[in-house]
């Protein structure tokens, strides 16, 4: 009798050990585990977005004389890297406040960036001369000049010369100021007018808002953007009113 109970036990051990073998987790201690799997999935993410930030883009304005006076110290101290001012528009027209912002920018140590709004149905290389003559030069701490296209039509071009004298004014620039423009746009503006191939050498600042991610236009697509302006909205200690801000690629500024 002893030994068939001895059996019995050795036999319910073995039965016991293999229950445990075949549920080594309870179903909720596997449900823990994978939802600490998960939130660390996701801090993981979250960190190299703010590695990526931090290391591969840089922030930053643009502003006109719609902003008014801008206090420089100011933006500096609300955490933006560099500012780009309006210098011309069309073949003479400068901003009033081009020489306070220029000067504001680098007197701050913020790298600074300038822009030209391109004027469709005026002649592109008086438009590159005015945008040269008010420049001068670029000095040092800069990001590439660039060319402000957008609005509703192409002053009653067609496309072809429309894209030939934007080609026109980026060359001449470039030759004078040594350095190679980038184009500003925005997505459905550039897939209308800015299909040659040509302009997917120039770097690409474009214009989208309210988005998680910036849509460049197709001629762009294997290149990116090396320019986002995420915002026109935003509220920055030092400018009046609302204003763009901008993210670059830190490789884009020129020391």
């Amino acid at each position: 009798m002893k030994n068939v109970l001895k059996a019995y036990l050795i036999l319910a051990s073995i039965l016991t050990l293999s229950a445990c073998n075949n549920n080594s987790k309870p179903e909720k201690e596997e449900k823990q585990e994978t939802e600490a799997v998960e939130q660390n999935d996701v801090k993981h993410e979250k960190g190299e977005e703010d590695k990526t930030e931090m290391i591969d883009t840089l922030r930053g304005i643009d502003v006109s004389h719609f902003q008014g006076n801008v206090n420089w110290d100011e933006v500096k101290a609300g955490g933006m890297h560099f500012g780009i001012a309006k210098a011309t528009q069309g073949m003479t027209y400068v901003d009033p406040e081009f020489a306070n912002n220029w000067k504001g920018i680098m007197d701050n140590g913020l790298y600074r960036g300038c822009y030209h709004f391109y004027v469709a149905a005026d002649d592109p290389i008086k438009q590159a001369e005015n945008f040269v003559n008010t420049i001068k030069e670029l000095g040092q701490h800069h990001l590439p000049p660039a060319l402000d296209l957008e609005g509703g039509d192409i002053g009653g071009l067609d496309v072809s010369q429309y894209q030939a004298n934007v080609l026109k004014w980026l060359t001449y620039v470039e030759k004078e100021l040594n350095i190679q423009p980038m184009i500003y746009t925005n997505g459905p503006f550039g897939n209308e007018y800015l299909d040659n191939k040509e302009f997917s050498k120039y770097k690409l600042w474009i214009a989208e808002y309210g988005s998680k991610e910036a849509h460049v236009p197709k001629i762009w697509e294997d290149k990116s953007w090396s320019g986002w302006q995420f915002t026109s909205h935003d509220q920055l200690k030092g400018v009046n009113g609302s204003v763009d801000e901008s993210k670059f690629l830190s490789s884009l500024l020129i020391k």
